[in-house]
């Protein structure tokens, strides 16, 4: 596992977290002490940063910090073991010369809490006010606590390593799909020139031409909709207020060609504002039409309504994107959404296999949901679950 700081950790100058006042405050109740630290030692600035407190006053509490000449829990670090003080303005002699009267604190007890790796970085601490005599039950009970503690950190630490591998993968993914548009242009370029020649070849070579300029169509096609996979996932978005009448009207317009094209007819009904980022809306509205479009059936013209139901949670819309399409199996409902998953020859359809699953993750990333309902040859209704706007009543 990669080596992270105490500050990439967030226990040195960090905000607050649930996880660690949670710690902190039960320590103080079990242990019925006046307070309950998590303090981390920053050697470097010869202080302690206390990433959780419990009861603490004064300026210390606000600062979030104190200087180590004040600290019991550096001699935690220092000998990796618990350490209890009973009298602390009187301390054994291998801890100093004590703390103050006037800091109110009476007597201390500290366990050691790791980083991973197993080097101690931070002291859970209970704080008396009066001298006390720390039993072997309060710092059994404090072990178990500072273990949780521990447990915390190493979780904080594996969820960043899952954040610094993601990151390297989309770059990676990203690279990759971007680097290999040069040689595909190129390739379109040569059939472009050798389709100009086209009345000079025979009809086997017309034949593989044509072949060879699909695939290369949808080589593109997919280098194009890995580059779009890559920025979405992982990706932390700006939201605001999206009024989706004008987002998928001005969508539609945009699609004009294709709808044309296919001689479909769009239906959009009254549609509500949701909150989210306009660029990440707009390609999962985009991928859900250009779908209905499509995956036609038979014959039949392309109709595809876009509506909005009532029946969502409260703070959230339902928006049904419905065509009359091919339909899909029930078998085949969730494979859908997998990554690269296809049901249909690539020579009756076109699709890279990467829509569904984008515009599933692009409502995950709006703390939304993207459910299907099918029927074959009846077509089928994607129902789209976003966060309401702030003008929502």
């Amino acid at each position: 596992m990669q080596k992270f700081s105490l500050r990439d950790l967030e226990l040195i100058d960090g905000p607050p977290h649930p996880e660690f006042d949670n710690l902190t405050r039960l320590a103080q109740r079990t242990i019925g002490a006046p307070v309950a630290l998590l303090s981390t030692i920053d050697s470097d600035a010869k202080r302690q940063f206390f990433t959780s407190q419990t009861g603490l006053s004064g300026p210390a509490a606000k600062d979030r910090h104190a200087p180590l000449s004040h600290s019991f829990c550096q001699h935690v670090i220092q000998k990796d073991a618990p350490v209890t003080v009973q009298d602390a303005p009187n301390p054994p002699p291998d801890l100093g010369t004590g703390i103050a009267p006037g800091l109110g604190i009476g007597s201390y007890l500290g366990v050691p809490v790791y980083r991973p790796g197993g080097v101690p970085a931070a002291v859970l601490a209970v704080i008396d006010d009066k001298p006390r005599a720390w039993t072997e039950t309060d710092i059994s009970l404090l072990r178990q606590l500072a273990f949780c503690a521990t447990d915390a950190i190493r979780t904080r630490a594996t969820m960043l390593e899952m954040a610094h591998i993601n990151r390297e993968r989309r770059e990676f993914t990203y690279a990759v799909s971007h680097d290999l548009k040069s040689p595909a242009n190129t390739l379109n370029l040569l059939l472009q020139e050798l389709d100009a020649e086209r009345d000079r070849l025979s009809e086997d070579g017309i034949f593989l031409l044509e072949q060879s300029q699909k695939t290369a169509a949808r080589m593109m096609r997919q280098m194009n909709d890995i580059l779009e996979y890559s920025r979405v996932v992982g990706a932390r978005i700006q939201k605001r207020d999206i009024d989706l009448n004008t987002l998928v009207g001005e969508l539609v317009q945009d699609l004009q060609g294709e709808i044309q094209h296919a001689g479909a007819t769009i239906d959009i009904g009254p549609l509500p504002v949701v909150t989210g980022n306009r660029m990440q809306l707009r390609c999962l509205f985009q991928n859900l039409i250009t779908n209905g479009i499509t995956f036609r059936s038979g014959a039949r013209k392309p109709i595809v309504s876009i509506t909005s139901v009532s029946g969502a949670n409260k703070g959230q819309e339902r928006i049904d994107v419905a065509d009359n399409g091919a339909g899909i199996s029930t078998s085949d409902q969730q494979q859908i959404f997998q990554l690269f998953k296809k049901l249909h020859n690539p020579n009756e359809y076109d699709g890279t296999g990467i829509g569904l699953t984008l515009s599933r993750r692009i409502c995950s990333n709006h703390n939304g949901l993207l459910e299907v309902s099918s029927e074959v040859g009846q077509g089928s209704t994607f129902r789209v679950t976003l966060p309401s706007g702030s003008s929502a009543t």
